[in-house]
């Protein structure tokens, strides 16, 4: 909110770094959810009382915050007219947002391109971690959404290894050194950091692409552990968001949100019934110009498991030969995976949180449950 109240107050605001998608995103919800209350303390020039903050992070805000009814009429006006292109009517001068755009984030970088940013320039300029920079950006001249970045590996703050992707799974498995990857094959990032020679398996997952002289070029794809199993297979993310993705494309203006998937035995462990061998896929949607509640039919729900099943061979395998059930889909209320990351983080303004695509843990499972949208027969 604090954030939000300062960049409205800032007319000529020209650069927003939001470092992953969904961040963005949530920043602007929270611009949408509080229109009201955030125009009336630019006015007042002062954080409301209500607001659940610490008393030197009030006194400092304060101290900082100006009184401003001309910018606060400005806001208010065009928070008014609603999301679509929001950004460059709220902020004229901005030219760049910097964020993450690719892999598990895309979902979050095409609902900003389709209303919020709709006409302002995004670039995720590089791949980074905690334990140092991973890549560059190879073109940062290319918007980072209508066209997945490509990174040069930055091995200059960390040494890097990477492990083949068929050996993932393995306690010890082999690594390889940048100069024996192999262009189309895809690897597990592994970091030894310069502050303590910490060796880490990073857990992001990339595809060599080409080459910029002798270095692989690459593309991120998904989060290692986030594969789903219930008879021996591998289901990855990536799989499970390219099948949305190509459902989405026939469902007619409604969006993909946000999802998690679990095994069948993860919930068979809650409640002690039997569910059968087969996956279950919790999935937020929603309209980009209408706040009324978006349903998914029978048949909508039925084309994510059709298109996973020609993406994912063993998959579709098992489930032509019937060792694998359909895939159950439970469709959850609007604002349950902002609620997720909040349980998850526990109230903490965790700017690097990721929803879990493979999710086993039972109280985030039974909160899942619990927000099902139900339809009445």
């Amino acid at each position: 909110y604090v954030t939000a109240l300062f960049s409205l107050a800032e007319r000529n605001l020209q650069h927003i770094d939001s470092l992953l998608a969904p961040v963005c995103l949530t920043f602007f919800k929270t611009i949408e959810q509080n229109a009201d209350q955030l125009v009336s303390d630019i006015r007042a020039g002062r954080l409301f009382d209500g607001l659940d903050v610490d008393d030197d992070v009030r006194r400092t805000v304060n101290e900082h915050l100006k009184a401003d009814p001309k910018r606060a009429d400005e806001v208010q006006k065009e928070l008014g007219k609603g999301s679509d292109n929001l950004a460059l009517r709220l902020w004229p001068c901005l030219r760049v947002v910097l964020m993450a755009t690719s892999g598990e984030f895309e979902a979050s970088a095409r609902l900003l391109r389709a209303s919020f940013l709709k006409e302002v320039f995004v670039v995720s300029a590089a791949h980074g971690a905690t334990e140092g920079s991973i890549g560059v950006i190879l073109d940062p001249s290319k918007d980072s959404i209508t066209e997945t970045p490509t990174y040069a590996f930055s091995h200059s703050t960390a040494f890097l290894e990477f492990i083949p992707e068929d050996n993932i799974g393995e306690e010890n498995p082999k690594t390889l050194f940048l100069d024996q990857l192999e262009l189309g094959h895809s690897y597990e990032i592994v970091v030894t950091n310069t502050n303590g020679f910490y060796r880490y398996r990073l857990g992001d997952v990339i595809r060599v692409t080409g080459y910029f002289n002798q270095d692989p070029l690459y593309k991120f794809l998904y989060r290692s552990g986030q594969l789903l199993s219930v008879k021996g297979e591998k289901t990855s993310s990536a799989d499970f968001y390219e099948a949305l993705r190509s459902s989405e494309r026939e469902w007619k203006g409604k969006h993909l949100v946000n999802f998690s998937a679990t095994e069948s035995p993860n919930l068979e462990i809650m409640d002690g019934m039997m569910k059968g061998k087969c996956y279950f896929l919790f999935i937020e949607v929603a309209y980009l110009d209408q706040n009324k509640t978006c349903i998914l039919s029978k048949e909508e729900k039925q084309m994510i498991d059709e298109h996973l099943q020609r993406l994912a061979k063993v998959y579709g395998v098992c489930r032509t030969n019937g060792s694998i059930g359909p895939m159950q889909v439970i469709q959850v209320k609007q604002g349950t995976f902002a609620r997720l990351k909040d349980i998850t983080t526990k109230g903490t303004n965790n700017q690097q949180y990721k929803t879990p695509r493979a999710l086993r843990n039972p109280e985030f499972l039974a909160f899942l449950l619990e927000r099902e949208i139900r339809i009445s027969p």
